[in-house]
């Protein structure tokens, strides 16, 4: 007679995490429908959340060019405030108004972190969750955490919604703009600035920080070379010794050009650089490229596979 088929434990395994995965998925478009954040999104609305970190900074979300930025607040006037209001002064600070129905989001980590030391742990997570997923639970933890604690105000749906939203992100497309600290001359945050696509080439310095001989003159050959082979429109105006050593490589934007900025680290091997605003009164390149020490492995692998000749 013939035996009942018994599932084996791998089979189960299986069902088990298909059916995790269904029921995420779920979860997934559900978020999205009753998401205030998703329809901001699409409807091309920047979104604004208040890191309630020490001091503050604000994080503004532009869906049209799926670019975020971060405004750090230079002094916060009362730390010991509510949440609440902190979050309304970071706002005001980093020039963004408010209309009166308008919510104002606001996220502060658990356990308390300075300001530095939550945006490294996000640039980890933005490098690292692809290769390792054991990430995203703490990801999910500390939401958790915080808006038991009162200390986040994000509905769990636009939280859902945003972290979708910021899987499709990489270091590259952060910039840091310490410059607006004045909310009088800010336009509303409705009315995100719209910037003329330039067309002329992305002008740049190339600035050796790296402690190796030579790493500037390197560069920038691949660069005009990547530029001849039509990767990317790329004029390198000079190359020089930056003032100091430093470990991170960074690019100081001054013309506003993020997307092709962000394009540029990316074609570099940069994808976890940090992008400044530096704005100059007068500037004759769009970005400077500070080469540090993180780079000379990407500098070493270049040798091996033969780029550089």
């Amino acid at each position: 007679m013939e035996q009942p088929h018994t599932p084996r434990a791998g089979e189960r395994l299986g069902r088990i995490i298909l059916g995790a995965a269904f029921l995420l998925a779920v979860f997934a478009v559900v978020a999205q429908l009753r998401s205030d954040f998703s329809r901001s999104v699409a409807r091309g609305a920047p979104v604004s959340v208040a890191v309630l970190t020490a001091p503050p900074v604000v994080l503004v979300y532009n869906s049209r060019d799926g670019k975020a930025e971060l405004r750090p607040v230079r002094n916060e006037t009362d730390p010991s405030a509510t949440n609440a209001r902190r979050a309304a002064a970071a706002l005001e600070a980093a020039g963004i108004r408010v209309s009166g129905a308008q919510r104002i989001f606001y996220f502060r980590p658990q356990p308390e972190l300075d300001r530095q030391t939550a945006w490294d742990n996000l640039k980890n997570w933005l490098n690292g969750w692809r290769s390792n997923p054991g990430l995203l639970p703490g990801f999910f933890g500390g939401y958790l955490a915080a808006r038991a604690n009162g200390n986040c105000n994000i509905p769990l749906f636009d939280f859902i919604a945003a972290a979708l939203e910021a899987t499709r992100l990489e270091v590259a497309d952060f910039m840091i703009n310490p410059s607006r600290v004045s909310a009088a001359s800010a336009a509303p945050d409705t009315e995100p600035e719209v910037r003329a696509a330039p067309s002329g080439p992305l002008v740049l310095e190339v600035l050796n920080a790296t402690g190796r001989k030579g790493a500037a003159a390197l560069v920038t050959r691949y660069l005009r070379d990547m530029s001849d082979r039509g990767v990317q429109r790329l004029d390198v105006l000079r190359f020089d010794n930056y003032r100091s050593t430093e470990a991170k490589s960074r690019i100081l934007d001054h013309s506003g050009r993020i997307e092709d900025i962000g394009r540029l680290a990316r074609n570099m091997g940069l994808p976890s650089a940090e992008i400044v605003a530096e704005k100059r009164k007068i500037s004759t390149s769009d970005a400077t490229v500070i080469l540090g020490a993180d780079y000379l492995g990407v500098l070493d692998g270049w040798k091996q596979k033969e780029m550089l000749h």
